[in-house]
């Protein structure tokens, strides 16, 4: 993976999560961002299985597990929102 998908990649889980938790946006909202973290998380693992690069691999791995964390606030904010309750909350904590 060159650096600058990884650039792009943290900077899109940055923006993303800084959306839910500084702005409150709703799940509804960021359903193009869900979907983009979805394959994000996806083409991180198939990296991190190639990385040679211990280093390298550590920060796939971070960007994996803050990319995990952004789909799982919007998607407990999209399964409160839909139960009726406070859709705030960001969910169990990982």
């Amino acid at each position: 993976m060159e650096e600058t998908e990884i650039e792009q990649i943290a900077g899109f889980i940055e923006e993303t999560t800084e959306l839910l938790v500084e702005w409150g946006f709703d799940a509804d909202s960021l359903r193009a961002e869900l979907a983009r973290l979805h394959k994000i998380i996806g083409r991180l693992l198939g990296a991190k299985l190639q990385a040679e690069d211990p280093a390298t691999k550590a920060l796939l791995e971070d960007l994996e597990t803050r990319a995990r964390k952004c789909r799982d606030r919007i998607l407990w904010r999209s399964l409160m929102s839909h139960q009726g309750q406070d859709a705030t909350d960001d969910g169990p904590r990982h």
